[in-house]
């Protein structure tokens, strides 16, 4: 009986560190990973809607170029609405507010050519300010070359200053 006794205790311990690991693994993450997280998904986003204002750059020029005003218009109207709902829900509500109001300026303007030359611009002065900014230069950041592409040289090769071969 009291080896049982020893062995059940024995036993209770060993759940309990179990137990605590868990609670430990699946503890809330602290303010400094909620806020790295918050700042990545901010950078991310950015990104994206980086990527997306090129994207409809590309295809609204090509229209443009093509004799398709109307459509190109309509293209970037399309695309300053959305990037602004998006800016509102990525909490860059002083963006989205900036790309409500050229749409309403386009809407007012004397011809398809100014209206659509007015969110052009607005694109390209959007990709020029957040490119300045300090908060999204990891985006621009030049890419690190992949480890894989990466080969190594003798330290004697080195020392010769042969060239490295890939």
């Amino acid at each position: 009986p009291q080896r049982l006794d020893s062995v059940r205790r024995t036993v209770d311990a060993v759940r309990e560190a179990v137990a605590a690991r868990a609670r430990e693994r699946l503890a809330a993450p602290s303010a400094d990973d909620v806020q790295r997280a918050s700042a990545h998904a901010q950078l991310l986003g950015m990104r994206d809607v980086v990527a997306d204002i090129a994207a409809t750059v590309a295809h609204g020029a090509a229209l443009w170029n093509g004799g398709r005003r109307e459509q190109c218009l309509g293209v970037y109207a399309h695309a300053t609405d959305a990037l602004a709902e998006r800016l509102e829900r990525m909490y860059q509500r002083d963006a989205a507010a900036m790309f409500r109001a050229r749409l309403a300026q386009a809407a007012r303007a004397p011809s398809v050519d100014d209206a659509a030359w007015l969110l052009r611009r607005n694109f390209d002065q959007f990709v020029r300010d957040v490119r300045a900014s300090p908060d999204f230069a990891p985006i621009f950041a030049p890419a690190l070359p992949h480890a894989s592409t990466i080969v190594p040289r003798s330290a004697a090769a080195a020392a010769a200053g042969e060239p490295q071969q890939q």
